[in-house]
This record gives structure tokens, sequence and C-alpha cells, in this order.
């Protein structure tokens, strides 16, 4: 495989796409998501597949391939469907194009092992039907326009050369927050309310509700709030969920109607709802992250708060 030499699947206008990655992702900490407020722009399904585009831009394959404009038929098939590292979101976007390389598939797949595209920071590679290889390459990120994106180069078997190759990338963008799901500038009272663990028979006893009246503290949980991600659809896998939550009820004085409802999850995905001025809103995440920050402001009159398993 030593002797082999590079072919980069690009052309001259994507490369500048390309090397800029998620285009202004960063792969801060959590702690960040908590200090600064999420953009209300989308990013369009148009740039989404720009972005696709430069990533398949860069991959690289052994010198020789040959790009084709659909699946080759020496592949008999195997390359016609998208392979098993697809992205779950429904929101991906992808790109794909085939090749042929005069070499062997195991050559192939071995070269693609070896070559890992920039900026990449998980892999994986799988042995499908009919003997269909397959490599994969993602990456997440913690903020910014992209949620991730991945790349796959599938390699139909075959015993002698040439190889044929599908090479797909993907993006998923990051759904945001509209720009009005803020808690209003004229919350000055709020109400926090517990419900403990679930039980055989039910609720663990909850602790009474916390009451503030300090509207710079009302501000703080609001803004604390505000700064919380939209969460993103797709299938997740959730640690434990033991039915604990907290309630955040907003208002301008204690006899006035509500301005904001928010419920957070204590474990589990740590989901939280919101509803402000009665309109349901997106849901958001980091629940459990909420409730730690919401436990350090407080200090003694957060004790009875639930925590997360």
């Amino acid at each position: 495989m030593a002797a082999l030499a590079a072919t980069t699947i690009a052309s001259a206008s994507t490369i500048a796409l390309a090397a800029s990655g998620a285009g202004g992702n960063d792969d801060s900490g959590r702690q960040a998501s908590m200090r600064t407020h999420p953009s209300s722009h989308h990013l369009s399904r148009a740039a989404s597949l720009l972005r696709a585009e430069a990533l398949l831009a860069e991959v690289s394959l052994p010198s020789g391939a040959q790009r084709e404009a659909g699946e080759p038929s020496g592949a008999k098939g195997q390359l016609a469907r998208r392979g098993g590292s697809r992205p779950a979101s429904p929101l991906v976007v992808s790109a794909h194009a085939f090749w042929v390389v005069p070499s062997s598939s195991h050559a192939v797949f071995e070269w693609a092992l070896s070559h890992k595209p920039a900026g990449t920071d998980s892999s994986g590679h799988t042995v499908g039907p009919s003997s269909l290889e397959e490599v994969f390459y993602g990456r997440n990120f913690r903020s910014g326009a992209l949620l991730g994106s991945a790349v796959t180069i599938a390699v139909a078997a075959s015993t002698q050369g040439p190889a044929y190759v599908r090479v797909e990338a993907y993006v998923v963008p990051r759904a945001m927050r509209p720009a009005d799901e803020r808690i209003p500038a004229t919350a000055r009272w709020l109400q926090i309310t517990a419900v403990g663990a679930l039980a055989r028979h039910g609720h663990k006893p909850s602790p009474p509700p916390i009451t503030i009246e300090r509207p710079a503290e009302v501000r703080k949980i609001a803004r604390m709030i505000d700064a919380l991600p939209r969460a993103q659809p797709g299938v997740y896998s959730c640690p434990m969920d033991n039915g604990s939550s907290v309630s955040f009820t907003f208002r301008a004085a204690a006899t006035d109607p509500v301005l904001a409802a928010v419920h957070a999850e204590a474990t589990g995905c740590g989901s939280v709802s919101v509803k402000i001025d009665g309109r349901k809103y997106p849901g958001l995440s980091d629940g459990t992250e909420l409730i730690h920050e919401v436990e350090k402001l407080l200090g003694p009159r957060a004790g009875q708060l639930p925590h997360p398993l």
C-alpha cells in the first residue's frame, strides 16, 4: 500500500469550503453552552449540501482512481444503496460519488483505513452483505452551524482489480432555537417546584416549592434557561430516568399571570420543555446541568432539589 499515491476527490471550487471544516464550529466544552446564546439561524439545505460536497472533496483514494457518473456495472449493485453508517438525524444532507480504482478491493479498503480525513474524531469499519467493506469517519461539534459530519467509503468485494468504490459525505445541520424563545424581561418573580424520583407506589415525597422574589436572581436563572441549547431531532440512548424533575414558573409578580413555564428533567437525557405566554416552544437539552447551576446560585435554599443518579 505504501507504493500507492493519493488521488484527492476534489475540485478547486470546493477546497476553500472544505478547509473551513464545519464553518464556525468549535469543540469547546459543555460549559460554553451554558454561557452563550444559540443563534436562531438555520443552515439551509443548499448550504448543507455545499458543506457535504466540500467534505467529499477532501477524501483521498489511491492513485489512478477514476470518477464514474453512476455505480460502475462491475460493482453488480453492491454500491447502489447507502451503507449502514448514515447518521440517524432527519436533518442529514449527503453527497456521494462512485469511483473505479486500479487496485484490489482489499488494498483500497486498507488505504481508506490508513488515510483519515483531516478534522475527524471518530472512525470505524464494517464488513457488510456480500462482503461489502465500509470505512466510517465522523466528527461532532459542540457549537456552530453543524451538529456533525461524516464520511463513508464503501468498497465492493472483488477478487481481482479494479475496485469499485462509493464515497458518501454527510452533514447534519444544527436545529437552532427560535429567536423569541426567551424568558420575558418582565419576569421578576419565580417559583421552583421539584418532583421527587419515582418509587414503587408513585413519586417519592417532593420538597416544598422555592419562591424567589429578588429580580436579580430571577433574571440570572432566566439567562441560564435562555442559554440552553435546542434538543436535536433524532434517536438517542438516554441514561436511566428516575422520574425526578424541576419546574420553573415565571411571573411579573406573585399574583400576575404566568409569563413562562419551564420543566427540566433531572435525570435521563435532561430534556427541557418551554412555554412562553402560553405558547409551546421547541424542546431544549442540558436540563441536568441547568439544575446544577441553579443549585450553585441558590446555595442552601436548593438543598432538596433532585439530583441525577
